[in-house]
């Protein structure tokens, strides 16, 4: 009997997998959010660039530098966080 069981759960059509119950709106979220994790860090390390070249009297080399710095963290988190949901594209996300 093992054996035409086995060949019986062969022949069956596989599973797909269930969708988890929010996948939609854990979708949008993340469409939503990425937009500032990338402009956030562009916009502070310009702004404190600037703020630090009128202090220091620079002007612009800090704003240029800082604001690039933070175009490289932004893009460097957007990447974080898009690897860290291709490889768990089913489940929960991973802190």
């Amino acid at each position: 009997m093992p054996v035409l069981q086995t060949r019986y759960n062969g022949c069956m059509e596989p599973e797909q997998p269930k969708k988890p119950p929010f996948a939609f709106a854990r979708q949008m979220a993340i469409a939503l959010e990425l937009p500032f994790t990338l402009a956030g860090p562009i916009l502070l390390g310009g702004l404190g660039g600037a703020l630090a070249d009128r202090w220091l009297g620079t002007a612009p080399f800090l704003m240029l530098g800082l604001g690039m710095a933070g175009l490289f963290a932004g893009v460097r988190e957007v990447s974080r966080r898009m690897k860290r949901l291709e490889g768990n594209a089913g489940g929960k996300p991973k802190p």
